[in-house]
Parts: C-alpha cells; sequence; structure tokens
C-alpha cells in the first residue's frame, strides 16, 4: 500500500511538471488568519505540499516543515517494510511509527506555530506573506 501511494505521488509529480500544470489544492482561504492576524498551526501546509511536488523542497520547508517531516516518517516506514519482506523474509508489511515521531510531529507543529507568529509580532517577519497587512504598522520594516 504505501509503495502504491508513494508511486502515485511521484507519477502525478511527473506528470504535472512535465505539462506545466500548476497544483492547486483550494481557492479557498484560512479563516485563522482572516480574523485573528496570526496564522494557525497549519497554515502553510498545502503551499509545502505544491511546493514539494514542484520540487522546490526549500519553498516547501519555508511553507511548513511538517510536510518533510512527514516524507521522512514514510520513507523510514517504506523502507523498514521493504526489509522486513525481501531481506528478513518475514512476508509481512507492517507500518513502523516510533513514539518519538509521533511526538515530533506534535513539536514540529506547535513550534512552527510558535516560531512563525512571534518572529511576525515581534520583528514584522512574514513567512507566508498574508498576515504583514496587519502587523507592518506596528513593526515597520525597512
Amino acid at each position: 500500500m504505501l509503495v502504491l501511494m508513494g508511486g502515485a505521488a511521484i507519477a502525478i509529480a511527473a506528470v504535472c511538471r512535465k505539462n506545466g500544470i500548476q497544483v492547486s489544492f483550494s481557492p479557498a482561504r484560512c479563516y485563522f488568519p482572516a480574523f485573528l492576524h496570526l496564522y494557525c498551526p497549519g497554515c502553510g501546509g498545502t503551499r509545502a505540499v505544491r511546493f514539494l511536488l514542484e520540487g522546490d523542497i526549500i519553498s516547501s520547508f519555508m511553507a511548513h516543515p511538517i510536510v518533510l517531516y512527514l516524507l521522512y516518517i514514510y520513507v523510514q516506514c517504506l523502507c523498514m517494510s521493504i526489509y522486513d519482506v525481501f531481506i528478513d523474509k518475514s512476508g509481512t508489511w507492517h507500518v513502523k511509527v516510533f513514539m518519538w515521531q509521533i511526538w515530533g510531529i506534535l513539536v514540529v507543529v506547535l513550534g512552527t506555530f510558535i516560531v512563525r507568529n512571534l518572529l511576525m509580532i515581534m520583528f514584522g517577519y512574514d513567512f507566508l506573506g498574508e498576515c504583514v497587512a496587519f502587523w507592518n504598522p506596528i513593526f515597520p520594516i525597512g
């Protein structure tokens, strides 16, 4: 199952890149920054997936690092399953996610939320550029 999911994602990304198709998931905006002028813990996740599918790893990380972290967990699970089936000859596919990886997801999401909003409020640095209009009058840049 992991191999099929990964293969499908790679095939879709390759076809989109070859044909020059811009990957767009949803035209809807998040209401969290619209009302609170702060980013929610998941803000930038969709953009991070889009950048990753386009092959721009740096922009993907800057949009939201959780996508690359989840990709790391996926590749690790895939490698461990391939090892179990072909090297260890156990014949079973097991998805092994460790507790430290689950805690890592929480740390990355909350850490990104806190750091991104503190940098925006304290220094006027806006990673995604959506809330800069609200915070710039308070802390003008330049």
